[in-house]
C-alpha cells in the first residue's frame, strides 16, 4: 500500500529538478555568494577590537533589537559575531522567502496549472508529486546549508571555527525547510497559489513581529516565533544547536501534517471553506478595478496590516535612541549625514529605507500576477470580451502605484503612533510622511521596470527579486562596507534623497514613466505566452 503511495516519486524528482533548475541556481548563487561574500570582507571592516565594540554596544539598543535580534556583549564581540549579528535574521528572512515562493510553486502552482493533473493520470502514486517536492525543498535547503558552511569554515579567519560555520549554514537551512513545511500546509488550505503565498507570508510577518517585540520586553514570546529560535543559536558565540533541532522537529510536523491533509483533499480543492459569495456580483465588481481589486484584496490587505504593525513596533523602541547612539563613531558606517540631521532621525530615514523595499514587494506582485493570470490562460476569457491589454494592465498598474502611497502612509502613521508615547521629542506626523512619501518614485520606478520586463522579456520576469535583493543589500550595508560608487547607483534608492530635493526625485519619476510607458508598447505587441 505504501509502495503504491510513493510510486515514481524518483522520476517526479527529476522532472521538478530539470523544471526549475535555473531558479534553484539563482537562488544558490544569490544567497550562498551574498553570504561568503559579507563575511569575507567583515575582517577587514573591523581591524581592532575598539570598533568591535564600538558595534558591540550600538546593537544592545532596543531599536537593533527588535531588527536584528539579541546581541552578544560588546566584550565578546568578534568580526564572526559582527557578521552573524547583522547578517543572520535578514538572511534567514531570504531563506524564508525562496522557499515559500519555491514550495507554492512546486505544490499549489503545479495543480493550479494542470501539471499536477496531468502526472497523475499516469501511473503514479497519490503522493508521489507531494513527495517529490518536498525532496526538492530539502535538497535545495541541504545544498545551501553545506554551500556556507564549507565557504566560512574555508575561509581561513579563526573566528569563523567548523563548528560556527556549520552552524551558521545549519540554521539558516532548518529556518528555510520550516516555511518550506508552512507552505505545504497553506497549499492544501488554499485552492490557489494567490492565497497559498498569502497564508505563508502572513505567518513571516506575524513571526517577525512576534519576535521583535520579544527580543525587545519578553523573551518567553519570542520562543513562539520560529524566527526566534533562529536568532537564539547565538552562532559564533556559544553555538546553540537546540534551535536547530526545534526547527527541524517543527518542519518535520509541519511536513507530515501536510501529506496527511494532501491525501485527503481533493484535487483542485483547498480545506479552508470557499464561501459562493452574492447571488449577483456588485456594480463595483462588475468593473474591471472591482474584478481586480477582488483578486488581489487578500495580499494587499495583509501585507498593508502587517506594514502598520512592524512600524509600529519599531516607533515603540524610538524613545532611547539618542542615548545609546551618542558618541557612537561606528554607527556612521550605517547612519550618514550626521551633521545635518539627530541621529534618531538618520536611523529613522534608515528604517523607512528598509522599509520601503518591503513595501516594494506587494507593488511588484501586482504585475506578476498579471503574467501568472497569463501563464494559467485565464487572460484569455477577460480578452474574448471588449478589454484591452491597455486597460487591463493599467489597472494593475494604477492598484499598485495607489497601494505604494497608501503603504508609506501607513508606515508614518504606524511609527509616529507609538513613538509619540516612547518621546519626549517626538517628530511631527509631518515629519514621518515626508521621508516616507520620499521614497515613492523609487518604489514607483521598481513598479515601471517590472512594467518593462512584463513587455519586453516576461519569460524572465523573476529577475525583478534579484535586483529588488541587490537594492536591499545597497541600503543595509552599501555605506558599511564601501562599495564603489558605481554599484550603489545602480541601486535606484541610492538616489533617493535625505530631504526634499526636487531634481532627483523628478528624474526617478520621468524614468518610472518612460520604463512604463516602453512596457505598456511592448506588452500591447507581443504574442501572448510568449
Amino acid at each position: 500500500m505504501l509502495t503504491q503511495l510513493f510510486k515514481e516519486t524518483n522520476r517526479i524528482f527529476s522532472l521538478l529538478l530539470r523544471q526549475h533548475r535555473l531558479n534553484i541556481i539563482l537562488w544558490l548563487i544569490g544567497i550562498v555568494g551574498l553570504t561568503l561574500g559579507v563575511a569575507y570582507v567583515y575582517p577587514m571592516i573591523y581591524e581592532n577590537q575598539s570598533d568591535l565594540m564600538g558595534l558591540g554596544i550600538t546593537m544592545q539598543n532596543p531599536a537593533m533589537t527588535a531588527m536584528l535580534g539579541p546581541a552578544q556583549l560588546p566584550a565578546d564581540y568578534t568580526a564572526a559575531i559582527a557578521f552573524a549579528g547583522e547578517m543572520l535574521l535578514f538572511t534567514a528572512v531570504g531563506m524564508a522567502v525562496m522557499n515559500i515562493l519555491l514550495a507554492s510553486t512546486t505544490t499549489r502552482l503545479d495543480e493550479e496549472e494542470g501539471r499536477l493533473e496531468l502526472v497523475q493520470s499516469l501511473p503514479v502514486g497519490k503522493l508521489s508529486y507531494a513527495t517529490a517536492a518536498t525532496l526538492l525543498m530539502f535538497l535545495l535547503n541541504a545544498a545551501i546549508t553545506l554551500a556556507i558552511a564549507i565557504g566560512l569554515g574555508l575561509m581561513g579567519n579563526a573566528d569563523f571555527t567548523w563548528e560556527a560555520s556549520f552552524l551558521y549554514g545549519a540554521v539558516l537551512g532548518a529556518t528555510g525547510l520550516f516555511f518550506s513545511g508552512v507552505t505545504f500546509i497553506a497549499a492544501q488550505l488554499s485552492e490557489t497559489t494567490r492565497g497559498t503565498r498569502s497564508i505563508a507570508f502572513s505567518v513571516l510577518i506575524l513571526s517577525y513581529i512576534i519576535r521583535a517585540f520579544g527580543d525587545v520586553s519578553n523573551e518567553t514570546l519570542s520562543l513562539f516565533s520560529p524566527l526566534g529560535w533562529t536568532v537564539r543559536t547565538e552562532v559564533f558565540a556559544t553555538n546553540e544547536w537546540w534551535p536547530i533541532i526545534g526547527l527541524i522537529v517543527g518542519a518535520a510536523l509541519l511536513i507530515g501534517v501536510g501529506f496527511i491533509l494532501n491525501h485527503r483533499r481533493d484535487i483542485f480543492q483547498g480545506l479552508l471553506p470557499q464561501y459562493p459569495g452574492k447571488k449577483n456580483a456588485s456594480w463595483f465588481l462588475k468593473t474591471l478595478p472591482g474584478f481586480v481589486w477582488s483578486q488581489e484584496k487578500v495580499k494587499l490587505i495583509s501585507w498593508s496590516l502587517g506594514v502598520f504593525l512592524i512600524a509600529t513596533a519599531f516607533g515603540a523602541i524610538l524613545g532611547d535612541l539618542e542615548t545609546y547612539f551618542a558618541d557612537m563613531d561606528i554607527l556612521q558606517a550605517f547612519l550618514p549625514n550626521l551633521d545635518t540631521a539627530s541621529l534618531t532621525e538618520e536611523f529613522i530615514r534608515l528604517l523607512f529605507a528598509i522599509m520601503s523595499l518591503f513595501t516594494s514587494i506587494p507593488a511588484v506582485t501586482m504585475i506578476t500576477s498579471l503574467k501568472h493570470e497569463e501563464d494559467v490562460g485565464r487572460l484569455d476569457i477577460i480578452y474574448s470580451r471588449s478589454v484591452s491589454r491597455t486597460k487591463l494592465l493599467l489597472t494593475y498598474y494604477l492598484i499598485g502605484l495607489v497601494f505604494i502611497a497608501m503603504m508609506q502612509l501607513l508606515m508614518a502613521v504606524g511609527i509616529y503612533y507609538s513613538a509619540s508615547f516612547m518621546m519626549d521629542e517626538p517628530l511631527s506626523l509631518v515629519t514621518f510622511v515626508e521621508i516616507a512619501l520620499l521614497y515613492i518614485p523609487a518604489i514607483w520606478f521598481l513598479l515601471s521596470l517590472t512594467t518593462f520586463i512584463l513587455g519586453f522579456v516576461p519569460k524572465v520576469l523573476q529577475l525583478i527579486w534579484l535586483y529588488l535583493t541587490f537594492s536591499f543589500i545597497v541600503s543595509y550595508l552599501g555605506n558599511l562596507m564601501e562599495f564603489p560608487e558605481w554599484l550603489n547607483n545602480l541601486s535606484i534608492f541610492h538616489h533617493t534623497p535625505v530631504e526634499f530635493d526636487v531634481y532627483p526625485l523628478l528624474a526617478i519619476s520621468v524614468l518610472a514613466i518612460v520604463l512604463s510607458s516602453l512596457g505598456f508598447v511592448a506588452y500591447n505587441r507581443r504574442d501572448l505566452n510568449n
